[in-house]
């Protein structure tokens, strides 16, 4: 052999050898078998050490049947209606770890076989199955994880009755596959932690993981957690950050980001990095892989800082993504009704939305059906409509190519009667029309500060605003001022224990809010803010949606959500809405608030654009814009490095919106921890000028525009009114640009608030535009009437008339733990009342509260009212002459801060009036016994003066709450946290 050939073959050898080297270190190692003695090794006929069994029937060693490995086989046989079995005792398990438990058998037919495991102290007990036996080999596996262990388990191996049965081959281990402790009970069992540990805080959450860095980043990785192919995954957690301030982002918030990893890598579309701060919130993700794969569950700080994680956990799931959706196209889209205003639009049309191989669809409505050959994963569908009121089923079914049933999807369609109040409907395009005519909402999400709500609601209208987010008290102060409303509904019902239950609440919410639903000034109803951001579940968001529309089916209900998360993600929260928007705040810019690449203005528009999106572009988009700077809350020394959007920012920012398919603004942050009316009014010059705009915005689009430019960083809305066009255009780029237009066009144009303008020849122009500039075109002589504000006067809401004691209370909490989650304060206050006087409380909290006066249960706020709502209730049958005492049990609900609030209001028979407030001189403690209620009940030195948080009107709270009759019918009915 030569030596070149020599040389080859021993190179074939070596790569040979490492190749079997490299394979046999990519296997995973066995793990340890905790059985003792389970080739069940024994000397001549005796059992194998380790191992006996019970007195029934017979059992024994035997050499091993073919079709295993093992040498030896235990048999049982019985033949009577008793158990015989195998155990073995003293199983040197861990509590709180997973163990599994395997075995082969093999038993005559009819044989039943089982293993269990079991602990005696305390007693806890995992079954396997009760299988039959084939007269073949078979598996048999049982999972086991015992949270307590004060004796040593033991493993069972049975038959159940007559038979016979071998079994081989018995291995227990400690199970790494599965992910555990994701609630850090166990400390850092399970973790590879870098840069954190696990800490003690005081509240719900108990043991958490934090991750520090201030230098750089951090982890915490658990490994080799086995997921199966092609199955769904959930993985839920919840997160704190955003306590640094010296670490966190313009927005106060720390970055992170828990994901399923495989080789290092965020498995899909996971790796996304998210945003938290200091409030507790539930995060969701869902992923799912081709084939069976070992992953790590990894949490990162991104940049120095802390953030803190809890309640980890990953579960099987299915796709919440219906395999067929039915979307009615506008106008009907809205509440998948119609009204009498639509009364000559007679066919019903939408698209069905599916991603299974569907052929052809079916769909009937009321007598009427139609099959549809479907185009993809976006189907349209048109049929007849019913005109009679009432309600119509509407249904479609998917079929693939051999005639078989994929899926199936139904609504409810209803054509409802005349409106007793208001009507409020939308247009194809999307225009919201009130009674019938055209309006362009442009909104406010409240405003703080320290002025009277008139004088608030005066100053807003001057900047040009038409409506404002308020609670249902503020109605009559708004349509005072002009301004249209948008009361706060509910966004879940109360956990109802019984039909009963539910009708007393019913009741009382349509009590309490029948005159706000028949006042002309209510546009709109507002239910949640930033649902799938905040990890709220969608399902009882979306039956409290369904519950406001049965209430009132006239006026739409708006909903808000954060600039993150999938589109996927997003629908089954849209789908609790009438009007859905998204608020985004990018200035500064760039700026983190946005989640997308684009970090500038013009992420407004993409915003919007995903909006649309999230609908099928089938809802009005409403989307709110930014009314403060960054930080302001905190209220830095002289107003240093704030940053509020200018006038050349708002207005892009506007427009922006609006050429990309907005047909409402609102603005969110108004004076929120600091006052600027100055920035409001600089705002007022984009909202007065939209408003002269809004008979031109609430025109008819033209798609295409008509005209076109050379430059792809120009973005066109082509609008006409009266015969003639409007063109809003727009630099969405950072850079100068000077660009053509080409079109059918008239020979000059107008370029509104500019004061110049611009000649075409033969259908070409050209114009100059800054970076991230705005400029509106017309070929009419002037801009149209503005469309005028709606009557919004009518009968007045019910008012309860109050004399506002509260206002001379204090915010109070037991000392340092207002931001605990989840926390408990019990407030005493001993007071005294003259004979003959009247007494009158005044009391709320954020979040629940109960009131006792002596130890009476007089007043409540759990799960029916906020700390928006001041209840109030004359108490004087529960008083006495003399000394008398307060109790008052407040609980936060899991989102912090929390606060108490109250005031006692003595009269006495001079009419002189004496206040007892919430304050410092109100003692409390975190926990109290049973009796701490009795009038007899001592203070111990437990209880502290409470901690003074504020008084009422400051932040966060604010002064916008209204007082109003307690709901005397509720008190009691619903369980309080304990």
């Amino acid at each position: 052999m030569s030596r070149t050939a020599s040389f080859h073959v021993a190179l074939a050898a070596w790569l040979c050898a490492g190749l079997l080297s490299f394979a046999l270190a990519q296997e995973k190692p066995l793990p340890v078998n905790l059985l003792a003695n389970p080739t069940f090794a024994a000397d001549g006929d005796q059992l194998p050490k380790g191992w006996s069994r019970n007195d029934v029937g017979t059992g024994k060693r035997i050499t091993a049947p073919e079709g295993v490995k093992a040498e030896y086989a235990l048999e049982l046989t019985n033949d009577n209606d008793k158990i015989a079995y195998f155990i073995q005792h003293s199983l040197k398990l861990q509590p709180n770890h997973d163990y599994v438990l395997k075995t082969k058998f093999r038993g005559d037919p009819k044989t039943i076989f089982q293993v269990y495991m079991e602990c005696s102290d305390p007693w806890r007990t995992f079954t396997g199955p009760s299988v039959t036996c084939t007269g073949e080999w078979q598996d048999m596996e049982l999972q086991a994880n015992f949270a307590e262990l004060n004796r040593l388990p033991y493993a069972v191996f049975r038959i159940k009755g007559a038979g016979r049965v071998c079994f081989t081959e018995p291995i227990l281990y400690l199970d790494l596959s599965r992910f555990r402790n994701g609630d850090f009970e166990l400390g850092n069992a399970r973790w590879d932690i870098e840069h954190g540990a696990i800490v003690d805080t005081e509240g719900a959450h108990g043991k958490v993981l934090e991750l520090t860095n201030l230098v750089g980043p951090a982890k915490a990785t658990q490994t080799g957690i086995t997921v199966k192919a092609n199955q769904l995954y959930r993985l839920t957690y919840d997160v704190s950050g955003g306590v640094d301030k010296a670490y966190t982002d313009s927005q106060g918030a720390t970055w992170f980001r828990i994901t399923p990893q495989l080789q290092g890598q965020p498995v899909g579309d996971t790796g996304s990095w998210l945003d938290s701060f200091s409030s507790w919130q539930t995060k969701r993700l869902t992923f799912s892989l081709p084939q069976e794969s070992t992953i790590d569950i990894v949490c990162e700080l991104k940049n120095p800082g802390t953030v803190r994680f809890d309640n980890i956990t990953l579960e099987e799931c299915t796709s919440e993504i219906p395999p067929l959706e039915i979307c009615l196209d506008l106008p009907f889209a809205f509440g998948n009704a119609a009204f009498p205003e639509h009364k000559a639009i007679t066919t019903l049309s939408g698209i069905l939305v599916s991603d299974l191989p569907i052929s052809a669809y079916r769909v009937d409505l009321a007598g009427q059906s139609t099959e549809v050959k479907s185009s993809g994963r976006i189907t349209t569908f048109a049929l007849p409509r019913p005109l009679p009121v009432g309600k119509y089923p509407l249904t479609a079914v998917g079929r693939d190519a051999n005639g078989k049933e994929l899926a199936t999807a139904s609504l409810d369609f209803q054509v409802y009667p005349p409106s007793p109040h208001r009507q409020i409907t939308f247009r194809e395009d999307r225009v919201m029309l009130i009674d019938g005519k055209p309006f362009f909402p442009l909104g406010f999400w409240g405003v703080s500060g320290d002025l009277p709500l008139e004088e608030k609601l005066k100053r807003m209208v001057a900047a040009g605003f038409n409506v404002g987010k308020c609670g249902a008290n503020q109605v009559n102060a708004f349509a005072d001022a002009g301004v249209m409303a948008v009361p706060t509904v509910p966004s879940k019902l109360p956990d109802f224990k019984d039909q009963q239950q539910k009708e007393l609440w019913r009741s009382h919410f349509i009590k309490k809010h029948e005159s706000v639903m028949a006042h002309p000034a209510v546009i709109s109803y507002f239910n949640i803010d930033e649902p799938a951001w905040g990890g709220r579940p969608w399902q009882p968001i979306q039956e409290a949606y369904r519950f406001i529309r049965e209430l009132d089916p006239y006026r739409p209900i708006f909903l808000n959500e954060a600039p993150r998360g999938k589109i996927e993600d997003l629908r089954p929260y849209a789908l609790a809405s009438d009007a859905y928007g998204v608020d985004i705040y990018p200035i500064p810019s760039p700026n983190s608030h946005s989640d997308l690449k684009d970090k500038m203005m013009t992420s407004v528009g993409k915003y919007t654009d995903i909006c649309k999106e999230v609908t099928w572009d089938r809802k009005p988009i409403w989307m709110t814009l930014q009314g403060f700077a960054w930080r302001q809350w905190n209220k830095p020394p002289n107003n240093q490095n704030l940053v509020y959007p200018n006038h050349a920012e708002n207005r892009f920012m506007a427009y922006n919106a609006i050429v990309h398919g907005a047909t409402g603004l609102f603005y969110w942050g108004f004076n929120w921890g600091l006052e600027n009316w100055d920035f409001i009014t600089e705002l007022g010059r984009t909202i007065r000028e939209l408003n002269d705009m809004s008979t031109v915005l609430t025109s008819p689009t033209v798609i295409p525009p008509a005209i076109t430019a050379d430059n792809a960083a120009i973005a066109i809305l082509h609008k006409t009114c009266d015969g003639k066009n409007f063109y809003i255009v727009q630099n969405e780029s950072g850079d100068p640009v000077t660009a053509t237009f080409r079109g059918a066009m008239a020979t000059t144009w107008q370029v509104l608030t500019e004061n110049r303008s611009l000649t075409a020849a033969n259908g070409v122009f050209s114009d100059a535009f800054a970076p991230y500039d705005t400029h509106v075109y017309t070929d009419a002589a002037a801009l149209p009437p503005p469309l005028p504000q709606p009557e919004c006067q009518g009968a007045a809401v019910q008012r309860f008339q109050s004399t506002n004691d509260h206002r001379e209370a204090f915010w109070v909490w037991y000392p340092d733990r207002n931001k605990v989650p989840g926390h408990q304060t019990r407030f005493i206050r001993d007071f005294e009342v003259p004979a003959g006087a009247e007494v009158e409380l005044h009391g709320t909290a954020d979040d629940l509260f109960r009131a006792y006066l002596n130890g009476k249960l007089v007043l409540e706020h759990n799960r029916f009212s906020g700390h928006g709502t001041i209840s109030v209730r004359n108490v004087t049958t529960f008083i006495r002459p003399g000394r008398n005492r307060l109790a008052y049990h407040a609980a936060d609900a899991g989102q912090p801060p929390a606060a108490a609030l109250f005031a006692l209001r003595i009269t006495d028979k001079q009419s002189n009036v004496t206040r007892i407030v919430s304050d410092a001189d109100t003692i409390c403690t975190e926990t109290a016994p049973d009796n701490w209620l009795n009038n007899d009940f001592t203070p111990g030195p437990e209880w502290k003066p409470a901690q003074v948080l504020g008084k009422y009107g400051c932040e966060p709270w604010g002064a916008n709450a209204e007082p109003e009759a307690a709901a005397i019918e509720l008190i009691g009915q619903f369980d309080f946290p304990k």
